[in-house]
Formats: C-alpha cells, sequence, structure tokens
C-alpha cells in the first residue's frame, strides 16, 4: 500500500523468473522510479533478460510472446554453426534492434573500465582423464535400468498406442520414481563419479536420496567387491586416496607444485560433500588448510579470510563455489582451482572474482578441472553457450558461432542439449570441445584468407595501375599506409569492383561477384593454398636479409608477425595475415589480436598459444602471451621487461609441468573463447548485405 519514490535492487538477475515469488513480489511494489544493479542479466537464455528488464520497464520489450518471436528466436538461430546467411542476418537485425531499444533503459560498464589497475590473469581449462575404475564405475550407471528408462522415455510406447513410453506405460519405474526425477538423480550421480566414485557413499545423504543411492550403489559396485569392502575397512583412506579419482591426481601435483613456489592456492568445489573428501586430502597430505562453506559463521567467515591472507603458512582455502563465491575479498590467493563446474557460468566467474579483484598485486592463474568426456565438459560447453549468448545480446557483439543447438529447439538439439548428449560417456580420448573449437578455428583462418586475398587483389591491381600510367617507382612503406584508414568493407568492394573492371570477363571471374563472398564461392582451398605460398616466400626473403633476427616462424601457413617485408606484398602478408586467427597444429583462434589504430598507427600486441592434442604453449613474441593492454605511448623500462620475460617463463614452465602429468588429457586457454572475431564480423556484414541488400543467396551457408 506504501508508493515508493524509487526502488533499488541489487543482485536483479535474480528477478529471472516470471513465475517466481520473488519476481511477483517485486513487481507489486508501487513506485515511480524502479533501478535494478546486477553484474550478470543474462545467466541461462534470454528469458530472464525479459523478466528482469518488465519489472524495471514494464512493457518495454513487448509480451514474452512477443520478445520471444522478434528478438530471441532469430538471436539464437542465427548463433547456430550452420545458420543460413538469411538466419544470421535476421539475427544480427534483430540484436541491433534489441540493443537499441534497450540503449535509454540500460547501463554497462565492464572491467575495461579499470584494466589499469588489475593484474594478468591467465584461465586454463585442464581435461583430466578418468581412472579405468571410475571409467568402470561410469558406464555401470549408465547402463542401469533406470538411466535406460530415461534414454527411451521418448520412443513410442510397446503397447502401439501411439504415445511416447513416458506418457504411457512407463510413466514410473518399479520403484515409483517418475522420469523426471530418475534425470536429475543421475545427472547427479553422474557428476559425482566424474569427480571421485567414493561420492556415492551415503554417508551424510539425504533421508529422501539415501534409498535411491544405496540401490544405485548395489547394482553398480557389484561388479566391484573390493573396493565395497576396502571403503567399509579404511574409509579415510579410500576417500583420500587420489589413485580412485583422475581429477585427483591432476590436483595432488598442482598441489605440490604451488606449495613449491609458496604460491596461495583458493580450491572451490560446488559440493560440499566433495569438499569433505577434499578436506580429508589436505589432512592426510599433511597441508595447512583452511575451509569456508555455509555452515561457517558470519564471525568466522571474516576470521578464516583475514589468516588466509596474512599467514603465509597457511597455502590453501577450501571454499564452497555458492557460499564463498559471493562478497568475499581473498587477494592474499594468487591461484584459483576450480574443481568442479556448474551449470551457470556466472557462479564460476564470481568465484575466480575472489582473487582476481582491486588490491590483487600478482598475476592470478586459474585453473578449470573438468572429466574428460563426461557430463562436466557438456556442462562447460553450455557455459560457453550462455556466455556467447551474453556477448551477443548483452555485448552487441558478433560472437563466435561455435554450436550446432539452440536452447529449447527439439529440432536443433545438436551437440549440447537432449537426454542423449547428457548420458553419454567419450571414450578413446576423446574430447568433444576441441573437435568444436577446431572447427570453428578453421571457418575463422578461411574467412581471413579471404579477406586478405580480396585486399592484396586490390592493392596490386591499384598500384599497378598508378605505377604503369604515371611511371612511378616503387612506393614506399609510408605512402601506402592509407590504406589502414580503410574499413574492411571499403576494401573488400573496392576489390571487387576494380579487379571486375581491369580482368577481361569470362567464365570463371564472372561468378566472382560481390554477394558471393562466401568461403565454397571464394574457393577456399585455393586462397588457402595461394596464402601458404605467400606466406613461403616471405619468409624466404625476410630469411635471406636477416638471418640474425629474434621474430620466431609461428606456423606453417603464415608469415612472422614482427617480419619487415621488402616489398608491399610481404608487408601486406605481415600485417594482414590469418596468423591472426590460427594456430600451428589446428588452426584454432586462442588470441583475438586488437589492431587499436591510434595517432602515428601505434599497435599494441597479444601473445599467442599453440594446440596440440595435449600441449599448450606460448609461442615466443616481443609481448607477454595473454598480457594486459599498455598504453602505446609508454615506454617500457628494461626493470618491466625483465619482470614480464619472468611471468612469461613461469607460464611456459606451468604448461611443462601439466603436459608431464599422465592423466592430464587436453589443455586450452579460457581467455578468448568466449566473444567476438574478426572472422565473425566478416561473415555478418556480408549476411546482411546479400540478404538486405542485394537481396540474393539468402539460403547459403552463412560460413
Amino acid at each position: 500500500s506504501i508508493e515508493w519514490s524509487a526502488v533499488i535492487v541489487d543482485e536483479a538477475h535474480r528477478i529471472k523468473n516470471p513465475k517466481a515469488q520473488i519476481t511477483q513480489t517485486m513487481k507489486s511494489l508501487k513506485c515511480s522510479v524502479r533501478i535494478g544493479l546486477t553484474g550478470t542479466i543474462l545467466q541461462n537464455n534470454m528469458k530472464e533478460l525479459w523478466c528482469v528488464m518488465d519489472w524495471a520497464v514494464p512493457g518495454l520489450l513487448g509480451s514474452r510472446v512477443h520478445f520471444k518471436k522478434k528478438f530471441s528466436d532469430p538471436v539464437e538461430h542465427g548463433q547456430r554453426h550452420t545458420a543460413t546467411k538469411r538466419e544470421l542476418a535476421t539475427g544480427r537485425k534483430a540484436m541491433v534492434k534489441l540493443a537499441r531499444k534497450m540503449s535509454g533503459w540500460f547501463l554497462r560498464r565492464t572491467k575495461a573500465l579499470i584494466s589499469d589497475q588489475l593484474p594478468k590473469k591467465e584461465d586454463r581449462m585442464v581435461f583430466c582423464s578418468l581412472t579405468e575404475f571410475q571409467k568402470a564405475v561410469y558406464q555401470a550407471v549408465l547402463e542401469t535400468d533406470d538411466v535406460t528408462l530415461v534414454l527411451r522415455a521418448g520412443e513410442p510406447c510397446s503397447c502401439n498406442s501411439g504415445r511416447k513410453r513416458k506418457n504411457c506405460c512407463y510413466k514410473v519405474n518399479a520403484h515409483g520414481e517418475t522420469i523426471k526425477s530418475l534425470r536429475f538423480s543421475y545427472l547427479m550421480i553422474l557428476q559425482k563419479v566424474a569427480n571421485h566414485a567414493a561420492l556415492l557413499q551415503t554417508d551424510n545423504a539425504s533421508k529422501l536420496q539415501e534409498a535411491h543411492i544405496k540401490r544405485v550403489c548395489s547394482q553398480v559396485f557389484s561388479s566391484f567387491p573390493d573396493f565395497v569392502q576396502l571403503s567399509k575397512d579404511a574409509a579415510f583412506e579410500t576417500i583420500s586416496d587420489p589413485k580412485y579419482s583422475g581429477k585427483m591426481k591432476v590436483l595432488q601435483q598442482l598441489l605440490n607444485h604451488f606449495r613449491k613456489n609458496k604460491d596461495k592456492v583458493l580450491l572451490f568445489s560446488f559440493s560440499t560433500k566433495l569438499l569433505d573428501v577434499l578436506e580429508q586430502y589436505c589432512m592426510a597430505s599433511g597441508l595447512d588448510y583452511r575451509r569456508l562453506d555455509g555452515n561457517t559463521k558470519s564471525e568466522d567467515r571474516i576470521r578464516i579470510v583475514r589468516e588466509f591472507n596474512s599467514i603465509q603458512e597457511i597455502n590453501i582455502c577450501l571454499v564452497s563455489t555458492m557460499a564463498g563465491g559471493l562478497g568475499l575479498n581473498f587477494v592474499g590467493a594468487n591461484v584459483v582451482i576450480l574443481f568442479d563446474p556448474t551449470w551457470n557460468p556466472a557462479n564460476d566467474l564470481q568465484a575466480i572474482d575472489r582473487a582476481y579483484r582491486i588490491g590483487q598485486y600478482r598475476a592470478v592463474k586459474v585453473f578449470r578441472l573438468i572429466s574428460l568426456g563426461t557430463v562436466e565438459e557438456m556442462m562447460y560447453l553450455r557455459q560457453v553457450y550462455k556466455q556467447q549468448l551474453h556477448c551477443a545480446v548483452i555485448g552487441t557483439e558478433n560472437a563466435r558461432r561455435y554450436f550446432e543447438a539452440v536452447q529449447g529447439s527439439k529440432e536443433h538439439q545438436g551437440e549440447l542439449f537432449g537426454i542423449h548428449n547428457l548420458f553419454k560417456l567419450r571414450t578413446h580420448g576423446s574430447c568433444l570441445t576441441k573437435d568444436i573449437l577446431e572447427r570453428e578455428g578453421r571457418v575463422e583462418a578461411g574467412v581471413i584468407t579471404a579477406t586478405t586475398w580480396l585486399k592484396e587483389e586490390n592493392r596490386s591491381c591499384s598500384s599497378e595501375k598508378v605505377r604503369s600510367l604515371c611511371g612511378l617507382p616503387q612506393l614506399k612503406r609510408e605512402e601506402t599506409d592509407f590504406w589502414d584508414d580503410f574499413s574492411d568493407d571499403d576494401i573488400l568492394e573496392s576489390s571487387v569492383k576494380k579487379c571486375d573492371r581491369r580482368k577481361p570477363s569470362n567464365g570463371t571471374n564472372s561468378m566472382v561477384t560481390k554477394g558471393q563472398l562466401s568461403l565454397m564461392q571464394c574457393g577456399f582451398s585455393k586462397l588457402l593454398q595461394r596464402e601458404i605460398e605467400t606466406a613461403k616466400e616471405g619468409d624466404d626473403n625476410y630469411n635471406s636479409h636477416h638471418s640474425s633476427s629474434d621474430d620466431h616462424t609461428v606456423t606453417k601457413i603464415v608469415n612472422s608477425k614482427h617480419a619487415k617485408m621488402p616489398d608491399r606484398k610481404g608487408k601486406e602478408s605481415g600485417s594482414q595475415n590469418i596468423d591472426e586467427f590460427s594456430s600451428s597444429e589446428d588452426n584454432f583462434p586462442v588470441e583475438k589480436i586488437h589492431a587499436r589504430k591510434q595517432s602515428y598507427k601505434c599497435k599494441r600486441q597479444k601473445g599467442r598459444v599453440q594446440f596440440g592434442s595435449k600441449m599448450l604453449c606460448p609461442i615466443q613474441d616481443t609481448s607477454v602471451a595473454q598480457m594486459k593492454p599498455s598504453n602505446c605511448a609508454m615506454h617500457r623500462t628494461n626493470a618491466s621487461k625483465t619482470v614480464f620475460e619472468h611471468q612469461e617463463q613461469k607460464m611456459e614452465s606451468m604448461d611443462n609441468y601439466l603436459d608431464g602429468v599422465q592423466e592430464v588429457a587436453y589443455i586450452h586457454s579460457n581467455q578468448n573463447v568466449v566473444g567476438p572475431s574478426k572472422a565473425e564480423n566478416h561473415l555478418s556484414r556480408w549476411a546482411v548485405r546479400d540478404v538486405f541488400e542485394l537481396k540474393q543467396f539468402s539460403q547459403l551457408p552463412a560460413n
């Protein structure tokens, strides 16, 4: 009944479910002004964005059905890896329209504003192989009758009624449990096995789950009587022994390494029961640690944080992801280990920010442990999907399109959604994440090859024409730098027009028109071969003139980034080469190169990392890999260069150390997995032009 002048809500993202009581209560407050504060307005899907905005500015985005039709569906379908040009163009257009609608009511600030106050951060994904025991238990869970019932729920019923099994004769299992309850219960069981099989013990389990877990364990562990007996006789040793968990073996190596280097570690886990396992391991190893979870009293929380930050001997703190992921300041730690992922990427990011925040003066190393081929890998990939959606909608950026899947779509479940993707064990050491990232990397490499080829064609056409007409000598580099001031679209359009006028019309080049700049139509294989030859020629010329150079050849198909080429063609290959979007082995883009055009064209550079099937190693560059941006006008002293080189050597030694751990199957940098790319900018502009301006090629693949 009170009419408030203003209502200001912190953590406004909690108003994300239209049917939730908190949402109904917040909407019932009468006020003239509503202000919401949040760092993650979109965590899982676009419905959450609509719900928060409909509370703040009722009716701004229309009804929920209208929002889904006009914004949500076009944007999400346009994010598919195999989207057509029409789907991509329609999605980008909807994204821009949504941003304009929200612009007057939505104020966004990012960490880029305080980047000069934050140290360097390295974020690694470490994929750990399961032990043979874990694989056997995991497969045994998948072969239970209950999981089979869940997987076959969508099939036609055997009674020939025409209905699905879950809606007919197989609504519940033999113990009266519904398909929905079985689905969530067994997902939790698979997560436990992926971390440590001993988590299936019923100690401290709720009464509701105890009978169910006992039945599952009796069926699963019937093939492993030795483990069951050992768990009864020596439960402490069984739970704390790393040999029953691939992740525990990797964690053991990491903690030993950080202990020698006197690093302070934050070890996060979503499960308090898993924290018990980790605590028992720390006790067995003689580590001085502290623990903070939901049962920790407020006064004890303050004491634990103060002791950890100030006492050097306490080098590890066990923290619950949900209880300790908000409001705590652990700037004493310089290493963050996320032992298990969560479905919501915001939870993991909040946990990392307990150490990576203002007041932190040391470089922060983040390690996210993922069990290879299990449900945890699907959890991580869904995190990437949600973050890419946030990047596209909130950041209004042309986010990379990794996946075939669309959340909530039965037609496009792809590699992410659907029950069959969750209840699966990928064996033989295959990594779905690696396959997806490499696939997107090949597309980006091809796009940049195509744009580079078109720019070189245009420049060679124009320079040859001017020199032939005016009799001018070879142009100097400074005289041709005006090309850098043109946008990519200007260069591409002028390239097509000028080259078409110069070349005689024939059956081949008549097909290369302005609207046909997709990979297949540009002749990707020929363009790539031409780039390889150009790169080799440039490297040969460079090596013959500069045999004592400190630069390194990065890949087989690109020129060295910092080489000064003797001719114009070589120079262009060095300034806009495919190296920015490919690695030496699988063409996967790890570091996005930002070419910030300032006065005198001062360009800052980032390091690049090289991918193998297992090894992540930095490629030496004139700057440090994944270093924070620095002002080009500032001159680095010899002392600062020494510090940077020392940090780079430490990062390389860490990668080499992980490579020597047998259970580590694959490592990749998570720094720039999420976000836009130059290639995606090109593809989006070409799709919008073809569909809405030229009105052609709308059903062709956007890639």
